[in-house]
């Protein structure tokens, strides 16, 4: 149904980092089952940051039939504050793209060269593959890859903490999908 609230507790922050939320649609069919419409995957990082709220029109997106229609999304956070004694968390630090801070921050100092490497089985290449659909398959490979740029942007976000810095300017980051002979996914990171 539409106009749906929802309310989550995320106890650590590093969740918000790692892993996108998931909302999927699906239509609602008497006689038969439902059928998958598609998905949309939204990242949370921004609410991390100095934005409270992340509130927009999403493309809802099949894997096989591409963008299916749009769903008007509205996401709240209310921050209680970081209470994880691990330090785990990136929180705070800004990925900008542009080698230049963004409109309305000042370059103070620059530190140094960060980058991050994430090596991960690509699931396509799982020995269950055979049993899956390729739906189930390429969302499988697209959620892993929404969750390795979170992975990614947090560990090194923690490192820029650990360094003292708060942005990293000319950030790039690069997937290789090794294919058969490694099977594997390599994620990569520098700014």
């Amino acid at each position: 149904s539409w106009n749906q609230e929802f309310r989550i507790e995320i106890a650590d922050d590093c969740d918000l980092q790692d892993y996108p939320l998931v909302i999927k649609c699906w239509d609602r069919d008497i006689m038969s089952s439902d059928n998958d419409i598609g998905a949309l995957f939204i990242d949370l990082n921004p609410l991390l940051n100095e934005a409270n709220a992340i509130q927009g029109w999403y493309p809802l997106y099949d894997t096989l039939r591409g963008i299916r229609g749009e769903l008007s999304i509205g996401i709240k956070m209310d921050f209680i504050g970081d209470v994880n004694p691990f330090k785990e968390s990136g929180a705070g630090v800004q990925f900008c793209s542009l080698s230049t801070p963004p409109a309305g921050c000042r370059l103070v100092s620059i530190i140094g060269l960060v980058e991050e490497l994430i090596v991960t089985p690509d699931p396509e290449y799982h020995f269950l593959d055979s049993f899956r659909t390729a739906r189930i398959s390429n969302e499988r490979r697209r959620l892993l890859m929404y969750e390795l740029s979170g992975k990614l942007r947090r560990q090194m976000g923690r490192k820029v903490l650990e360094a003292g810095g708060n942005a990293v300017l000319a950030f790039s980051q690069v997937f290789d999908l090794e294919g058969e002979t490694s099977a594997v996914i390599v994620a990569r990171g520098i700014g």
